[in-house]
């Protein structure tokens, strides 16, 4: 192993084996339990189940089978296969949820029997095992440090880094178990994979074998959810990998959803985990009580996974014998969140699949109360407005009727808040008395708002927005306000004209309808709307420069909609922007010239459904030209684009409204550091206002005043500009040379300590992330030429110097660093000249002797050390021994020098003499007569030197074992533990033959085995 990877099983791995002795019935080792070693669990490492276990409980949880029966469960589990690895995953976890069903012959007789793979009712009765270290060979031989089997099954793979390996983060563990490694290596164990966990104790998080990074999340201790913790993997095994937990996640908490193209694989987080339980148990509550249909009302903030939150209790809920297969009612105020939502619950795979009959569309009024007469296990969308009244029933010719008396049927209301629901409850009351009712809302109920509790009972379930920015449920937003020439500030802001004149006399309504008429004619002004829409271009530009991703405009009304997509689209510089406003494609003509003239620039950006779903899908691909998506009312909520980072409003609304249009930007996206809400209409002028409605505790944080960001923009660049001496921070009017040996001074200050040097990447793109938010604020323009001068810092040193951590995230970054000036990052490190040539034989000479005329002490031996690092990995990329050993010696000579123990000259002195061996390494060969793949096994065989007569007998063993192996391997040769035995064997028989001491040949086999493998593997 190597040092990091000592660390690695010491620091974590170990430690977690610790933790899975206390929840589970068995740990093991995996090297105890292969093939061939006396708890043997596997007959090959091909296979990647647990047969004899498994077999144990199929026949423990479904006894009375014949023998044949189990066998055959045990063939079917072993080889479900499907095309992509993700619908075969997917086809799995049906059959865990599901059972096996299996034909046998019995007395002549074809006979079924459904065989239960877990006892998901009772935790206990199944067997838990975690195994580390666990080796596989399939495409390739891969080494997983934790699997949890449950019942014999490979459940959860966990991946861990050494948190003291200043080299390997999370990321890593995450990018291994990708797609690219480990899925493609030995796909085979990813069949049966539930989740992932990856962490390097400091950090855990889990996900799905398809989710991206952003979407691994936390599970957190609630009792201390903002507490920092030492070890949070360990906080993750009690809380989340606990028998109870884990199983309860699998069968209730794991969809699939289809977006038409990708199979996407989906894992609750932990406040929807924690709700639906709550909702599921509260709705057990009420559903045995006289008189009670009101559930609550879970408020989970816009952006959080609410949609999802009820997919997750829904599909709870119907496994409930005692509800005897509900029928589910979902309800919203409207249409097109109705279809939103629909869409949503029909592309997603149930963990226990829908038939598309189960999801229906109330289409009308009648429709709905004939919907509702059919028997139950249906789940049907409508809205609110299919509970009016008839206009029978409003001229009193008839009662509004009972449609059903069931006590079955859960009444599901999105965004239960709104007046809508207030008006038709009595109608909902009527038409089911016994239906039990469930609000949900992404918005807080208002302070004065007693209506909503009275329809549907009081939160049961909140997760605020402070609670998701802080978990990475969802992204911090910013707001600024830009005025521009007739900047308007509503007083009655998202207020509906019938309420704001309830009560008035004719006068003043008439004086407030001529007010609202006044406030149109200015918000669809076309000089207004070409300075605000100029604005929006050259913020828009400007931020797309270090900040990847799409916008929004919401307008006042359709007429400013359509001007806005007008003239945006007749500038040149401008982005490709699209409008999307309601209304046919073919109208009655207007009654005035007037209206005539606004519905002709209207209509012609009236689409069609099929048209504007193709708008969507282009807007939602990072990749298509269409950045501006331009709106009136509609998508304004609802609508889930990540990619969002801007949304420009000029557009009256506060309260509920408001927070549901700023959340378009607040959803999670690759390294997304923040939403910004660019204000034309005077919002963010007072948010207070805007927010009036709720309880100040309810909307912190919705948005933070862009002001607010710049001082810790400001804060961030002092602390960097506090790493440096004072020159660094003063580089005008400085020629080449002068500001390359400025560099050198300022990487010579923070080069010399790896806590430093981290602690210096992490700020700068801490205030590369705060820029990227604020840009293109003036404010930016004071900390960019020192941002663009450490950002230079920062890749100079990912790319001369070691110990650095890279973040792979940022090869999908959403942000970019600002255009280099002067000189160029690349042309800097060129100039060190420590880009190794194998070619150029004596390194001191070609090298060391240029590094060695350097002034910058630290710099020097961080660039030695690269140096002879590339050198060692280059020259010695076959040869496992001679790598290790200088390896180790320069990891040592430079750890002395960082601790102090060594002075600068003593290091060089140290590293020039590994440098000198280095070059000696081709006389070496030269002398021995050996080439690199004889050599590397001689430098193995060395290893045993005193076991062997002379250095004649090494180099003898060298050229036998090189002839042996070339002999005898095949194709695939390292997959097939068949092959491997017998050259293993083969290997011993040439070592006994030298006279190699027996009890030797044992110690130095696994070594001469992996030298081969790099050799011919």
């Amino acid at each position: 192993m190597t040092p990091s990877e000592l660390n690695e099983e010491k620091l974590v791995e170990i430690p977690a084996e610790h933790t899975f002795s206390e929840l589970y019935d068995d740990v093991k080792y995996d090297p105890d339990i292969r093939p061939g070693r006396e708890l043997q669990e596997r007959d090959s490492l091909h296979e990647v189940l647990l047969k004899r276990r498994l077999r144990q409980k199929l026949v423990e949880l479904n006894p009375g089978n014949p023998d044949i029966v189990y066998d055959i469960a045990v063939q079917k589990i072993e080889l479900i296969s499907e095309p992509t690895l993700i619908e075969t995953n997917r086809a799995f976890h049906q059959m865990l949820l599901s059972g096996i069903k299996v034909a046998y012959q019995e007395d002549n007789q074809t006979k079924y029997s459904v065989m239960k793979l877990i006892d998901f009712d009772n935790p206990e009765k199944n067997d838990f095992i975690a195994v580390r270290q666990f080796l596989l060979v399939q495409h390739e031989e891969r080494r997983l440090d934790h699997v949890i089997f449950v019942n014999g099954i490979p459940l959860i793979i966990l991946e861990y880094k050494s948190m003291a390996d200043k080299n390997a983060t999370i990321v890593d563990a995450f990018h291994q178990l990708g797609k690219t490694k480990y899925q493609r290596d030995i796909p085979i164990i990813f069949r049966y994979n539930a989740f992932l966990v990856i962490s390097d104790r400091l950090n855990a998080k889990y996900g799905t074998i398809n989710a991206p990074f952003e979407r691994f999340s936390d599970w957190n201790d609630l009792t201390q959810p903002d507490k920092k913790v030492a070890n949070r993997l360990e906080i993750l095994q009690k809380l989340l990998l606990n028998k109870t937990t884990i199983l309860d996640v699998i069968k209730n908490f794991i969809e699939y959803e289809s977006d038409g193209k990708n199979l996407i694989k989906k894992i609750c987080q932990q406040h929807q985990y924690h709700a639906v339980n709550t909702i599921v148990k509260k709705t057990s509550d009420v559903y045995s009580q006289q008189g009670e249909n009101r559930i609550g009302v879970v408020w989970h903030t816009t952006g959080s996974g609410k949609s999802l939150t009820m997919i997750y209790y829904v599909n709870s809920l119907s496994q409930i014998e005692k509800f005897e297969n509900p029928t589910f009612i979902i309800i919203t105020d409207r249409r097109d969140l109705d279809e939103q939502l629909n869409h949503f619950f029909r592309i997603a795979g149930f963990p226990y699949p829908k038939p598309e009959t189960a999801i229906l569309e109330a289409d009308s009024i009648l429709d709905l109360r004939e919907k509702l007469q059919v028997p139950s296990g249906k789940i049907i969308f409508t809205t609110i407005q299919k509970f009016q009244t008839t206009e029978e029933e409003r001229e009193g010719k008839v009662k509004y009727p009972k449609i059903s008396d069931r006590r079955n049927i859960i009444i599901i209301a999105d965004e239960a808040h709104r007046s809508q629901y207030k008006k038709m409850a009595q109608n909902l009351q009527t038409a089911l008395p016994n239906a039990l009712r469930i609000g949900f809302t992404g918005t807080p109920i208002e302070l004065e708002d007693r209506s909503t509790t009275q329809v549907f009972g009081d939160i049961i379930s909140s997760y605020k927005i402070p609670e998701a920015v802080r978990d990475g449920a969802t992204v911090q937003i910013s707001c600024e306000t830009h005025p521009v020439t007739l900047l308007l500030l509503n007083k009655f802001i998202g207020k509906d004209f019938e309420e704001i004149t309830q009560g008035l006399d004719e006068e003043n309504v008439t004086t407030l309808a001529r007010r609202g008429a006044e406030f149109t004619k200015l918000v669809e002004d076309p000089d207004r709307i070409k300075t605000i829409a100029n604005d929006i271009v050259s913020h828009f530009n400007k931020k797309q420069k270090i900040f990847k991703g799409k916008a929004m405009i919401a307008t006042s009304t359709k007429l400013a909609a359509a001007r806005f997509a007008d003239y945006i689209s007749s500038l040149k510089v401008a982005p490709e922007c699209t409008c999307i406003v309601s209304g046919a494609t073919s109208q009655k003509p207007e009654s005035t010239p007037e209206k005539r003239t606004r519905e002709a620039i209207i209509q012609k950006h009236y689409k069609d459904k099929l048209t504007i779903e193709n708008i969507l899908t282009r807007f939602k691909d990072e990749n298509d030209p269409l950045s501006l998506l331009i709106v009136c009312d509609m998508y304004l909520t609802g609508f889930d684009a990540p990619l969002i980072h801007t949304m420009y409003i000029d557009k009256p609304l506060r309260d509920h409204n408001l927070i549901q249009a700023i959340s378009r930007v607040n959803r999670v996206w690759k390294n997304k550091p923040g939403g910004a809400i660019i204000d034309y209409i005077g919002i963010a002028d007072d948010l207070d206002r805007a927010f009036s409605a709720y309880a100040q505790d309810d909307v912190k944080g919705a948005m933070i005043p862009t002001a607010e960001i710049i001082e810790i923009m400001k804060k961030k660049h002092s602390d960097l500009i506090n790493f440096f001496d004072p020159k660094i921070s003063n580089r005008q009017g400085l020629d080449e040379s002068q500001e390359l040996q400025l560099i050198y001074d300022a990487i010579d200050e923070i080069v010399y300590d790896d806590i430093v040097k981290r602690e210096f990447i992490k700020i700068v793109t801490e205030l590369t992330k705060a820029y990227a938010v604020c840009t293109p604020h003036p404010s930016c323009l004071d900390v960019e030429d020192d941002l663009r001068f450490f950002q230079k810092l920062r890749k100079i040193l990912l790319k001369a110097t070691s110990n650095v951590p890279v973040d792979l995230t940022e090869m999908e970054s959403a942000i970019s660093d600002l255009v280099e000036q002067g000189i160029g990052a690349d042309q800097v490190v060129k100039g060190f000249k420590i880009s190794f040539d194998p070619k150029k034989q004596d390194i001191s000479k070609e090298y060391l002797n240029d590094i060695k005329k350097l002034k910058q002490k630290n710099l020097k031996a961080e660039l030695a050390y690269k140096l002879l690092d590339d050198a060692i990995q280059a020259k010695f990329k076959r040869n496992l021994v001679k790598r290790k050993s200088f390896q180790d010696r320069i990891e040592e000579a430079l750890s002395k020098y960082h601790a102090r123990f060594w002075d600068n000259d003593d290091t060089i002195q140290k590293l020039e003499e590994v440098g000198k061996e280095i070059t000696n390494e081709s006389s070496r060969e030269q002398e021995l007569g050996l080439n690199d793949e004889e050599i590397a096994f001689y430098d193995v065989v060395s290893l045993g030197k005193d076991y062997v007569k002379s250095d004649a007998v090494i180099k003898q063993i060298s050229l036998d074992l090189t002839k042996y192996l070339k002999g005898n391997i095949r194709i695939d040769w390292i997959n097939q533990e068949n092959i491997k035995a017998e050259i293993r064997m083969g290997v011993r028989k040439i070592l006994l033959r030298a006279d190699f001491p027996t009890d030797k040949i044992e110690e130095i086999v696994p070594k001469i085995m992996d030298q081969a493998e790099t050799n011919y593997g």
